[in-house]
C-alpha cells in the first residue's frame, strides 16, 4: 500500500502564499474602489451641476423680489387702514333758499325771449335741471390729503336750447362759504359766447355781483341780478329769469324778455 507524504509548510512559505493569493486578486480590489469612486464623484458633479450659481442667484432674486412686494401690499393696507381711521369728516355746503330760487325752471318748461334785430321771438325748452354736490377734494399730490376731509358743495343748474340748438345755454348756483352762492350764465352760438360769473350774498348785499331794478318794456323788474362781463350785461330775477341781455360794446339791448 503506497503511503503519501504529508507536505509541512514553514511559516515562511504560508505568508509567501498569502502574498502571492493576494497579489492575484489585488487588481480587482482596486478596480471596484475604482468604479466605487467614480460613481461617488458622478453623483457630485450631478449635484454641483444641478446646483449651479445662476440658478442659486435666481432663486435669490425670486426670494427678494417676493419679500418686497409683500411689503409693499403690507404698507398699503397699513396706510388705507390710518387714513380710515383718521380721517376728519366730510363738510357739507348747502344753498340758500335764496340759490335755490334762481333754479325757476323744469326739465320741459319752456320761456321766450326777442331777437332784438329781427324781432324774431325764440322759444327755449329746459333740457335738463337738477341739484346735486360737487366734491372739492384735498390737497392734490400730498399723501395725506386722503386724512383730511372732503368738501362738498351744492349745485343746482338747468340747461336750455330752442329747436335748432342754435340758441342754447346754462343756468347755474354753487354753495360757498358763509352763506356764499356763485351764480353763473353761460350763452352760446346764437347768443354769442358769452359766461359771467358772480358771487352774491345770502343776504342780498353786493358781493362781487350786484342786485337793482330795471325796465323793460313799461315794466318795473325789482332785485333783478346783474351779471356783467367785459362784453354783455345779463338782467336775471327769480321770478322770470333771462329778462335781457345787453350788448356793452354796441350800448343796446340784444335780447329781452317778450
Amino acid at each position: 500500500m503506497q503511503k503519501h507524504n504529508k507536505i509541512t509548510m514553514t511559516l515562511p512559505e504560508q505568508i509567501t502564499g498569502v502574498w502571492q493569493k493576494w497579489r492575484f486578486s489585488a487588481p480587482q480590489i482596486v478596480l471596484w474602489l475604482n468604479k466605487v469612486w467614480f460613481s461617488a464623484s458622478t453623483f457630485v458633479m450631478k449635484i454641483a451641476t444641478f446646483a449651479k450659481r445662476q440658478t442659486v442667484t435666481q432663486h435669490l432674486k425670486k426670494s427678494e423680489m417676493k419679500r418686497i412686494f409683500i411689503g409693499l401690499i403690507v404698507s398699503v393696507i397699513y396706510l388705507t387702514t390710518l387714513q380710515s381711521c383718521s380721517k376728519e369728516e366730510d363738510s357739507y355746503f348747502d344753498l340758500t333758499e335764496e340759490a335755490k330760487e334762481l333754479i325757476l325752471y323744469d326739465a320741459g318748461d319752456t320761456f321766450e325771449l326777442k331777437n332784438i334785430e329781427t324781432n324774431e321771438i325764440i322759444t327755449l325748452t329746459v333740457n335738463w335741471s337738477k341739484f346735486d354736490y360737487s366734491k372739492d377734494g384735498g390737497t392734490p399730490g400730498s399723501i395725506y390729503s386722503g386724512l383730511s376731509g372732503d368738501n362738498y358743495y351744492e349745485r343746482g343748474e338747468y340747461s336750455f336750447s330752442d329747436q335748432t340748438d342754435c340758441y342754447n345755454g346754462t343756468v347755474a348756483v354753487e354753495a360757498r362759504g358763509n352763506g356764499n352762492f356763485e351764480f353763473s350764465i353761460f350763452t352760446g352760438d346764437c347768443f354769442g359766447e358769452y359766461l359771467t360769473t358772480f358771487e352774491f350774498n345770502s343776504l342780498g348785499f353786493d358781493y362781487g355781483g350786484e342786485t337793482a331794478s330795471i325796465n323793460i318794456n313799461g315794466t318795473e323788474y325789482s332785485a333783478t341780478y346783474v351779471l356783467n362781463s367785459q362784453n354783455n350785461t345779463i338782467f336775471y330775477t327769480k321770478e322770470n329769469g333771462i329778462i335781457q341781455i345787453f350788448d356793452e360794446v354796441d350800448e343796446s339791448a340784444k335780447f329781452t324778455i317778450e
